[in-house]
């Protein structure tokens, strides 16, 4: 190896892991209540392949830098749920050489406790591993059609916003309106389309509109970055006038 550019060398070794690693079974299992389970790529089973190939060929693999960012949002029991996401920048040295390559990979994580920052530290290892080395039955976990519904219906924590509204703005692929000082954004067409018809029935000024209940989710909006919003996925109307308004509801798009 003396003889050979120290580059050249740690490519190599790189190499011999992606082929010693062309494919990974899920290990995990997910259940929650009566929703349907599915199964997941268990982060300890991919450390012990891959540690076991990284000793083999004497590379160490570190993360070298992190960018983080956290954030909560308020849960209709009164508490709080953190969310972080990490910018990870793993760093593969080479014991023989002491050469070095970087490579960037990203992470999400939430919990109602303290665990959100280890999960998206996790996560962006996972990700970095398996989708770098190409390797096959990666998927990320939940892709499927049954099991984005199975953990959709695990995991989604609704909460209720109550009053008038008292601002309203649409775009593209949503519309966003204001209750009691929380911006709540819907994205489903029949909900959008039933705020506009109040709007219009109101002059533009949504301000008139009466009194609703707004059922909310967390959820990340479309091209919209990082961090989620409150998306409306049912409107019930708590003080109808003269009859001519109907509450209305709609189930989260599968798509």
């Amino acid at each position: 190896m003396k003889d050979k550019n120290p580059r050249v060398v740690l490519l190599q070794k790189i190499f011999k892991i992606m082929k010693a690693i062309p494919e990974l079974v899920k290990t995990g299992q997910m259940a929650e209540g009566d929703s349907k389970g599915y199964a997941y790529h268990e982060a300890d089973s991919i450390r012990e392949r891959f540690r076991a190939e990284l000793l083999k060929q004497k590379l160490l693999c570190l993360p070298t830098f992190v960018q983080s960012d956290r954030w909560g949002n308020p849960t209709s029991t009164g508490g709080t749920f953190n969310y972080s996401s990490q910018n990870v920048t793993f760093t593969f040295f080479d014991v023989d050489t002491g050469e070095s390559l970087d490579f960037q990979s990203v992470g999400w994580g939430g919990d109602s406790l303290d665990k959100a920052a280890p999960k998206a530290a996790i996560q962006a290892l996972k990700y970095f591993l398996t989708n770098g080395f190409f390797v096959k039955g990666i998927e990320l976990d939940g892709d499927s059609p049954d099991e984005q519904l199975a953990g959709r219906e695990a995991n989604r924590q609704h909460q209720w916003f109550e009053g008038k509204p008292e601002a309203s703005h649409s775009e593209p692929d949503f519309t966003w309106i204001m209750i009691d000082g929380n911006r709540l954004f819907c994205t489903q067409k029949k909900l959008r389309k039933q705020i506009k018809m109040w709007e219009v029935g109101c002059d533009g000024d949504i301000t008139r509109m009466n009194p609703h209940r707004f059922r909310t989710y967390m959820g990340a909006l479309p091209n919209s970055g990082v961090n989620p919003h409150p998306i409306i996925d049912k409107i019930e109307v708590i003080e109808a006038k003269n009859g001519t308004e109907q509450p209305v509801s709609a189930e989260i798009p599968q798509d």
